[in-house]
């Protein structure tokens, strides 16, 4: 088990994400500086690399609703563990609510729920981990709460548009 005291420790981690009109998919690598978990500068246990990658669609259900449904999959690996996941994501305006299924090669059976809220610039999520087919007799039914805020500061919006001058007819 890892030690109870805090301990920080440089790490490296990067990633590419492709965009092809509604289609989303990425590949991302952490760990790559093999952080130690011992905290003393020992080559005791150090983390694996970890591999992931991820798809998406962003389907319009109507032009008009402004109503998005997202079938989304990842799959990771790291060192002899690895996992895969889908679930998709209800999207309007101002409400989003998502739902995946992750299963990894330890025999569980995760269920993963959630929302989020906008407002203007800023928006509230929330999501639930349960665990609904254990790995073993110890895993707790509650696994993962996560919640908090996302602010946004700028619109990054970069697209170059060009402008022209239409002649008049001559």
């Amino acid at each position: 088990l890892l030690n109870r005291e805090n301990i920080t420790v440089f790490d490296v981690g990067t990633g590419l994400m492709f965009i092809y009109k509604n289609i989303m998919g990425g590949l991302a690598v952490n760990h790559l500086s093999g952080p130690g978990l011992s905290g003393n500068g020992t080559s005791g246990q150090r983390l694996q690399r970890k591999l992931l990658v991820h798809i998406s669609a962003d389907m319009g259900i109507r032009k008009w609703s402004g109503l998005k449904l997202i079938p989304a999959a990842f799959f990771e690996m790291q060192g002899d563990y690895h996992s895969f996941a889908a679930g998709a994501v209800a999207e309007s305006n101002y409400l989003s609510v998502s739902g995946m299924v992750i299963s990894g090669n330890s025999g569980g059976i995760d269920c993963q729920a959630g929302f989020s809220v906008k407002f203007e610039r800023m928006a509230l999520y929330y999501s639930y981990r349960f665990n609904v087919v254990p790995e073993n007799q110890v895993t707790p039914f509650s696994l993962v709460h996560q919640a908090g805020l996302n602010f946004s500061f700028i619109n990054v919006e970069k697209r170059i548009r060009g402008r022209t001058i239409n002649a008049p007819d001559m």
